[in-house]
């Protein structure tokens, strides 16, 4: 039987021309056959995630590294940030899932004190990055300081095979 706190979806294509923004630790989930963004996504803390399948599964992420774990259905479609989207996840995570990954435009999650920012493009065929495309996880130029013992950890930025019907959690 299907955890009770999974969600599935079946879906046709989904294109995002305007703007999304959540809260902080939000979610902003573009679920379709086909995902296309030309516009802007902006989740601050949060997760983003763009999850291109015939089927698309959202889990809770026991982690609390990010809200949902997404799990692409066997025949995984196109996810596409074109270059005139923009994706921003500061100090959260940005990911694309599905047959082919295509980012030709902005994706920026900004790296902080406490939380780092992730992006993931996860592809069973092919991932492709735009010629003057923009993946970035800087670190933040906040003035806010630590002690010395406290560990930090930069951005992480992820380009990776993925198998159809398996978790898009990263290692």
């Amino acid at each position: 039987a299907p955890d009770a706190d999974m969600q599935s979806y079946t879906a046709g294509a989904v294109a995002n021309d305007g703007e999304i923004t959540t809260e902080k630790q939000g979610a902003a989930m573009l679920i379709g056959s086909q995902v296309e963004n030309r516009g802007r996504v902006v989740s601050p803390e949060g997760q983003i995630g763009f999850a291109a399948g015939n089927e698309v599964e959202l889990a809770p992420d026991e982690s609390g590294k990010r809200r949902y774990l997404v799990k692409v259905g066997a025949i995984p479609g196109v996810a596409v940030n074109r270059a005139e989207g923009a994706v921003t996840a500061d100090s959260g995570v940005i990911g694309m899932y599905g047959r082919q990954v295509i980012q030709d435009g902005t994706a920026r999650a900004v790296s902080a004190i406490g939380k780092s920012g992730v992006i993931e493009l996860l592809a069973t065929d092919a991932i492709s990055l735009g010629k003057e495309s923009r993946t970035e996880s800087p670190v933040s130029n906040s003035t806010e300081s630590f002690h010395e013992s406290f560990e930090f950890t930069g951005g992480d930025i992820q380009l990776k095979g993925l198998m159809p019907v398996v978790d898009t959690a990263p290692d």
